[in-house]
């Protein structure tokens, strides 16, 4: 399902059960600042659509990665992964900011764009 529809399901979801942000904050523990940022110009599916969608018993399906991009990423993985739980852990912990910071990222490029498309 493409982002923007999930989110309509989601908002519907909120209309039709009156739950505001604050409620779904109550009721899923997300903080309700993460829920105003994914129900507001979302660029992807995010671990928090995830879970509202959980919550709300929304179902939909992610398309599946390449096989050629999961190799490309595991061989990344692997060059600089010393063998060790610990540094796995590191590298999974760098790996879920990277993605916290594309997306923001990709969101003020998004809101900082031009109505002419310019930067």
């Amino acid at each position: 399902m493409e982002v923007r529809r999930l989110v309509q399901e989601l908002r519907s979801f909120m209309e039709t059960n009156s739950y505001s942000q604050t409620d779904l904050s109550r009721l899923t523990g997300l903080p309700q600042p993460t829920i105003s940022r994914a129900l507001s110009n979302p660029v992807r599916i995010s671990r928090t659509h995830r879970a509202l969608c959980k919550f709300a018993r929304i179902a939909f399906d992610t398309p599946a990665p390449s096989s050629r991009g999961q190799e490309t990423l595991i061989q990344a993985v692997l060059d600089v992964w010393d063998g060790t739980q610990e540094h796995a852990n590191s590298i999974a912990r760098l790996l879920h900011a990277g993605a916290t910071l594309e997306a923001h990222g990709a969101s003020r490029a998004l809101k900082n764009r031009k109505p002419n498309g310019d930067h």
